[in-house]
């Protein structure tokens, strides 16, 4: 069961409300409803994980032509299902678990590509660095998994996972400050993508490979 649905609201007083429906014995499904101001109701019904739910949210599009319902199992696994809010209410993608904590979302500015950006773990980032077994690169740096950018382009359904890996210098001893552990993904005017890590902003090209490597640098 849901422990955790918080509904969204467009300009108008629309707004989003997640539910689960059961529609047997065992089963449920997730109602998501759009309720106008009017008291007209729109409905739409994407399947419950295997996995379970343990909360979700909305994220509207800066038009508000679409919506991303974000949700979560509590075991580190981050999932999304895309609607069309305008010219009638429409799901149009799902992403189910990936692994990884406190996932979000941006549009290009044409609102044609969404992008989820999904960092590994919740815990600080430093602590990864002594987790699993790095990659020396035989240059005194290791690579360690971070997480994922995943690309959804709207129109065709179209997906593409790239993997995010840093690397760091062996000898590298990070300052251990409070930082938000969102990546708040965006679209930059020169084309590229930007994050924001914990030692900074990164701007990655459009087009990326399978598995991108971001350095880590501080200066003293």
């Amino acid at each position: 069961m849901a422990k955790d649905f918080i509904p969204g609201e467009l300009k108008d007083g629309t707004r989003l409300v997640a539910g689960l429906k059961l529609v047997s014995k065992t089963e449920f499904v997730v109602l998501i409803q759009l309720i106008r101001p009017n008291g007209n109701t729109e409905t739409c019904e994407i399947p419950n994980s295997k996995y379970g739910i343990a909360g979700g949210s909305f994220v509207i599009s800066p038009s508000e032509r679409f919506a991303i319902f974000h949700y979560y199992s509590g075991q580190s696994e981050e999932a999304y299902a895309l609607f069309r809010l305008a010219d009638g209410f429409t799901h149009l993608a799902s992403q189910d678990y990936l692994h990884g904590e406190v996932a979000s979302f941006c549009f290009s500015a044409d609102e044609s590509i969404m992008i989820m950006a999904l960092p590994r773990t919740y815990t600080d980032w430093w602590e990864t660095l002594e987790e699993g077994d790095p990659e020396p690169d035989g240059e005194g740096r290791n690579l360690h998994e971070f997480g994922l950018v995943h690309f959804l382009e709207i129109a065709t359904g179209q997906k593409m996972d790239h993997q995010i890996k840093i690397s760091v210098p062996e000898e590298l001893i990070p300052p251990q400050i409070e930082y938000d552990h969102d990546w708040k993904p965006k679209f930059l005017q020169n084309g590229g993508i930007g994050l924001s890590m914990p030692w900074g902003e990164v701007e990655l090209p459009r087009e990326l490979p399978g598995i991108v490597t971001i350095d880590v640098n501080y200066e003293e």
